[in-house]
């Protein structure tokens, strides 16, 4: 048996309105992808540096995937000759909690797998997070610090999804 996977794209303000109904329609759907380009066709609008036309979209979008348990998927950024643009809006998107961003240029892939996948700095402190967690919990106590931040079992399965990441980025 093969198993099908699908994506929906959203790009359309009916498709937003509807988002959360498209996010849980079929158990085959792994993700939603975002379409700027035609969506601010419809809406007549424009695509900004900063977005914050997109930000409303962007964040029923991701709400719904998260609440259906399936991956986000950001736009493509449409200007190729543009990579500061390019970081700038894969770097909101990763900001935003997404899971990646859509590419339509050879040249855009390094900027978007190195900004969507944990650095150094990220795997280090992910793994002192949950070293923490794991003495406390062995000590009987649900709560602990580490670099001097609170670390609660939120904060370890936000930190095993960051090493996850690194994994099948094989970072680590």
């Amino acid at each position: 048996d093969k198993t099908i996977e699908l994506m929906a794209l959203i790009e359309s303000p009916m498709a937003i309105l509807n988002v959360e109904r498209i996010a849980f329609c079929n158990p085959c759907l792994t993700g939603l992808i975002f379409g700027a380009g035609d969506f601010v066709r419809e809406t007549r609008g424009q695509i900004t540096l900063d977005r914050k036309e997109l930000y409303y979209p962007l964040s029923r979008m991701l709400l719904a995937a998260r609440a259906a348990n399936i991956d986000a998927i950001d736009s493509p950024y449409f200007n190729v000759k543009d990579p500061q643009g390019l970081e700038q809006h894969t770097m909101q998107a990763r900001l935003l909690g997404y899971d990646g961003k859509a590419i339509i240029h050879p040249s855009q892939v390094e900027i978007v797998n190195r900004i969507f996948t944990p650095d150094d700095d990220e795997i280090s402190s992910a793994r002192r997070i949950i070293e923490a967690y794991d003495k406390a919990r062995a000590e009987g106590k649900g709560a602990t610090t580490a670099d001097g931040e609170l670390v609660e079992n939120v904060h370890a399965v936000m930190a095993q999804r960051i090493l996850s990441i690194a994994r099948k980025a094989g970072r680590i």
